[in-house]
């Protein structure tokens, strides 16, 4: 399951997969808001924009590079979730070009070989990691990226590869993966022969079978060759091997396939990729996944395909990390054939018929981020390459390498503010730890913890003390300000079952006073870390895979010490009155859904705050909701917010009719209680926001996307004369009174 994006499939609950559809309505809707959003920049109400804060310098995943072929200088590159970047100067700056569509994940890119205006995006990420990253078809432009209409193959969700024939720009192929949450028959490679107009199925293997590779002959527009994958991803169920991948060529333009042998293994495999000399379209090179998940061999034909010459793999060894259905990317460098790679956790290369294989670009001592997905050849020894921390270019064959910094789509699941110090986030990331910086420091925002970085918290009175962690409750603490940091675990049993993002939190009447959860809550008294249990199970046990039954989330009032609530990934949420000695279930009235956040009031000690994430098609079930009787009955204040799932909110202390959501399409706001919302500020495209935070001192609402890094927005220019910008501690409101705080903006 690795790299287990296990913090996102398990919010399926209690549905075995995701609601694909109920995902693009909700999606689609969040789209339309952000186009209205735009048109309201002049008012009051809504009128803001946001702003990156980086980092650019800590990249996310780069699926696909695509380089012009007039102009190298003209680069695209497609993130997994985080749209298309662009660069006319080399990769020196960046723009964005996908913005406006509602599915940001990208799995390839093709550039018309006899009119580079004309680009194509294929939708979805092939490396089906997780939810919901997938897509809704192909897409084209006309004028270099700057306006894009979908071209047909929606239902495909994961458009894997594109081909457009060089020597007629109106064939077109594409293969697709189909939606990978269930079986289904939009799998396949698909044809066109009117530039996308229209598109035809030519190849299908079955339902759980899709195509995840190809090339084409450039001389002979008949000759295709594709690569198939087993591959099935459901909330329970992950289907990476399967007796159907394979290399198959059709010689009649899709008529007709055959399965290619002659000395390609047999029996099942993992996912294959394939790869072609552009001079000699007979010349390939293929790369099969054994069942170990690692390089079960690498193979050269000269015949097109028709008789297959192993190569030596004995330095390959654990090169796929143990996870090649990530992987399976084999090229052959175009200026010198001879000289094969393999792309996984590391570079491999050898011009030796693999009786040695070189690493190129250790993670641990290149400066090269691990884990790759694509390399284009701009000459002999020139290469782009790209990696789950962005793209990066070498001119000397990988002597050294730079990194392109002005891409900003780094996934993060977390998002803090630092009380300690003016300016200064925080935020826990996918594959790149957690991470600290600003605007000002975009370029150069510092790796503080290692893992996937999540939650991070700052204790109260003493700013060298801070907690951060990585992923499944590596819960680590630091006392010298995150110079360094050192195990913050004991106490908390090794078997418990635990969230891959583990909760925890420091108690707002006592910093000294950490709780953490796994299927049942922890509690640390004092300066020593010492965890010990202070509850039974409170989620409702295993109905399912243990790893769904966990604790995602918790919360002290505010104003009750010892008042307690957590939220569970199977949908339970529990209060203690008296620090953890005795539990109520107050889950009745909420939905049956993965608890994402849980608010309690600064301002009425009854009063709490729940949020869920989910889907349904054709349901505007609320997914937040308020109670002023601890939980004892709710009421729902979804008002006409979308049907989206919330990933995390905020209430405004002092003010708790101003409410802040986080979804999956954006941020929400509402200033009358959740009777009536809107999308927050114009200029976030439709990502995932994992979490949001507050920084009163500058008056900002930060959001960690997870997928185009952190983001920011002046509070003053979207509610001004409502809002506070000084830390709510300071002000007083009292019954009766009124006050007047002037806002900046």
């Amino acid at each position: 399951m690795r790299p287990w994006e296990h913090a996102w499939m398990m919010r399926a609950w209690p549905d075995t997969k995701l609601n694909v559809e109920g995902w693009d309505q909700a999606m689609e809707i969040a789209a339309a808001d952000e186009k209205q959003a735009l048109t309201q920049l002049a008012t009051a109400k809504g009128g803001a924009v946001w702003q990156s804060e980086g980092p650019t310098n800590i990249g996310g995943r780069v699926n696909t590079i695509a380089v012009d072929p007039s102009d190298a200088n003209i680069v695209y590159a497609g993130s997994c979730n985080g749209g298309i970047h662009k660069t006319v100067d080399g990769g020196a700056t960046w723009v964005p070009l996908f913005d406006s569509e509602s599915h940001l994940a990208i799995g390839d890119i093709e550039i018309d070989p006899n009119n580079p205006n004309t680009v194509y995006a294929g939708t979805g990420d092939p490396n089906i990691t997780g939810f919901p990253f997938v897509g809704n078809g192909v897409y084209k432009s006309t004028d270099g990226g700057g306006t894009w209409t979908p071209s047909g193959l929606s239902s495909g969700r994961i458009i894997s590869r594109i081909e457009v024939h060089p020597s007629n720009s109106n064939l077109l192929y594409a293969g697709a993966m189909g939606l990978p949450f269930e079986k289904n028959s939009d799998r396949g490679l698909y044809k066109s022969l009117d530039a996308g107009a229209t598109w035809n199925q030519v190849f299908y293997v079955n339902d759980s079978t899709g195509v995840i590779d190809m090339v084409i002959d450039p001389t002979d527009p008949d000759r295709i060759w594709v690569t198939t994958w087993n591959r099935l991803r459901s909330q329970f169920n992950s289907v990476v091997l399967g007796p159907d991948a394979g290399v198959w060529r059709s010689t009649d333009g899709g008529a007709s396939w055959t399965q290619l042998g002659g000395g390609l293994p047999t029996g099942w495999q993992c996912r294959p990729g394939i790869y072609s000399n552009p001079s000699n379209p007979d010349h390939l090179v293929v790369q099969y996944v054994s069942t170990s998940m690692e390089t079960e061999g690498v193979y050269e034909s000269f015949d097109g395909g028709n008789s297959w010459t192993p190569l030596g793999i004995g330095d390959l060894g654990g090169a796929l990390g143990g996870f090649g259905w990530y992987f399976a990317k084999v090229r052959m460098n175009p200026f010198n054939p001879t000289r094969k790679y393999v792309l996984g956790v590391s570079l491999w290369w050898t011009d030796d018929g693999g009786s040695n294989w070189d690493e190129m670009t250790s993670p641990w001592g290149s400066g090269v981020h691990a884990d790759k997905h694509d390399m284009v050849f701009l000459g002999l020894d020139e290469i782009l390459l790209a990696t789950d921390g962005g793209i990066y270019y070498t001119s000397n064959h990988g002597t050294s390498w730079t990194r392109f910094d002005d891409i900003p789509n780094t996934q993060f699941y977390h998002a803090e503010v630092n009380p300690h110090q003016d300016g200064d986030y925080w935020g826990g990331t996918q594959d790149n730890g957690t991470i600290r910086g600003n605007m000002a420091t975009a370029d150069s925002w510092d790796r503080m913890l290692g893992g996937d970085g999540f939650h991070v918290e700052f204790h109260k009175d003493n700013p060298d003390i801070i907690w951060a962690e990585y992923q499944n409750g590596g819960l680590n603490r630091s006392t010298d300000g995150g110079f360094s940091f050192s195990n913050a675990t004991d106490g908390i049993m090794g078997s418990d079952r635990r969230n891959w993002d583990f909760p925890f939190i420091l108690s707002p009447h006592n910093s000294d006073r950490a709780y953490a959860g796994t299927y049942r809550l922890y509690r640390s008294e004092g300066s020593v870390v010492d965890f010990s249990v202070i509850s039974p199970d409170l989620t409702k046990g295993i109905l399912t895979f243990s790893g769904y039954h966990t604790l995602s989330t918790m919360r002290e009032s505010a104003i009750d010490e010892g008042q307690l609530y957590t939220g569970s990934s199977d949908g339970r949420v529990m209060r203690s009155d008296d620090g953890g000695f005795s539990w109520l279930d107050v889950s009745a009235g909420l939905p049956n859904r993965y608890v994402t956040d849980i608010e309690t009031s600064a301002q009425d000690i009854d009063r709490l705050f729940v949020t869920h994430t989910g889907y349904k098609e054709n349901d505007n079930t609320p997914l937040i909701h308020r109670s002023d009787d601890r939980g004892a009955s709710w009421t729902s204040i979804a008002g006409d917010l979308p049907p989206i799932a919330i990933n995390d909110m905020e209430a405004y202390p002092g003010n708790e009719d101003i409410l802040f959501v986080a979804t999956d399409g954006g941020v929400y706001f509402s200033l009358d209680g959740g009777a009536d919302w809107e999308r927050l500020g114009a200029g976030m495209p439709i990502v995932t926001v994992a979490d949001i935070a507050m920084d009163f001192p500058n008056g900002k609402l930060i959001a960690g996307t997870h997928a185009r890094s952190m983001m920011s927005i002046e509070l003053g220019d979207v509610t001004p004369n409502q809002l506070a910008v000084v830390p709510p501690s300071d002000v007083t409101i009292c019954e009766g009174e009124s006050v007047e705080i002037d806002v900046p903006g």
